[in-house]
């Protein structure tokens, strides 16, 4: 993805839960902040099928084609009309009221919520996905949870962001403290590069910007005995990747580089709780010179127990682009 693609095109699963209403809350702090630099918002309710069930009484089960039915046709607008669509309507009256400029786009789609909002995903480009974590709709339709998982195994160029318990579904709550994951791969240099364009948008509110490499002592001793020198590669990374940032308008000031030892995802997930950051970057399946960080499992491993900020999970390619106009 382009640099200028990136923070322009959200895509936001809703469904009415409270954990949906976290996500909607944090895009519209984001993208109102955002300005003329985000283009579209699209609220997505995806229709599992619990409307089906709850009504089946009023179908002639008998029926061989029972979903191309008229009275299942009949339901499901129903549905959508009476149950859905209010949702849709007050979530796009919400990012009004919070200033988000931006075309707001309602969508129902019937379907799985995964491949539902991964095919979308695709087919428009979005630039980033906002999903809540492990929301229940009001008709106790699953949409997220497993709906991530899934997603972090689809081959998609957006950003997925995971919103957290931190984050408020009542009041706006921009991210002051960033963390990112670095390891001198690809995909991690993406993160980094998002983290510090969103950084250098909302410089307003930014009060620390973390960067964090870890030396994976598992493999410590293979890697000394392979000639490396774990210590000179990590403050590689980490000078690299303050240039990167400073590069992209955050005050170098709010800069503070760390080295940890140990598992990645430990120093990521203490990291976090310890400096109670708001906002975690980090990529996926990508590899570092050493093989330490930024592997699948660990970007799993810190969605999975970074419960409270919101985790961003980059899974594009980096582009290697500087400029902030």
């Amino acid at each position: 993805m382009q640099r200028e693609k990136i923070l322009t095109r959200f895509l936001v699963p809703i469904d009415g839960s409270s954990c949906s209403e976290k996500s909607l809350c944090f895009t519209g702090t984001l993208v109102a902040a955002l300005g003329r630099r985000c283009q579209t918002v699209t609220l997505l309710n995806v229709m599992a099928g619990g409307y089906l069930s709850q009504h089946l009484y009023n179908i002639d089960t008998r029926a061989e084609k029972l979903i191309d039915s008229e009275k299942f046709e009949s339901l499901r607008r129903m549905h959508a009309e009476k149950e859905i669509m209010p949702i849709l309507e007050k979530a796009e009256s919400r990012l009004q009221d919070v200033g988000v400029k931006a075309i707001v786009e309602k969508l129902i789609r019937d379907g799985d919520p995964a491949d539902q909002i991964a095919k979308l995903a695709m087919e428009r480009d979005y630039s980033t996905i906002v999903i809540g974590r492990r929301g229940i709709g009001e008709f106790k339709e699953l949409l997220f949870g497993s709906v991530t998982d899934a997603l972090l195994h689809r081959d998609l160029s957006a950003s997925i962001y995971v919103v957290g318990s931190k984050q408020s579904h009542v009041e706006p709550c921009a991210p002051k403290r960033i963390l990112v994951a670095v390891d001198g791969s690809d995909p991690s240099r993406a993160a980094l590069e998002e983290a510090a364009l969103l950084a250098h948008l909302m410089k307003e509110h930014l009060e620390s910007f973390v960067i964090l490499t870890t030396i994976n002592i598992a493999r410590y001793a293979e890697h000394v005995e392979m000639g490396l020198k774990p210590e000179a590669e990590a403050a590689s990374i980490l000078s690299d990747a303050e240039d990167v940032t400073v590069e992209y308008g955050v005050d170098p000031n709010k800069i503070e580089m760390i080295t940890k030892c140990g598992r990645p995802v430990d120093a990521v997930c203490n990291e976090a709780k310890d400096r109670d950051i708001d906002l975690v970057f980090v990529g996926r399946n990508g590899r570092s010179r050493l093989q330490e960080l930024v592997l699948g499992s660990v970007s799993r491993g810190i969605l999975h127990r970074c419960e409270g900020p919101i985790v961003a999970v980059i899974g594009r390619k980096a582009e290697h682009l500087t400029d902030t106009d």
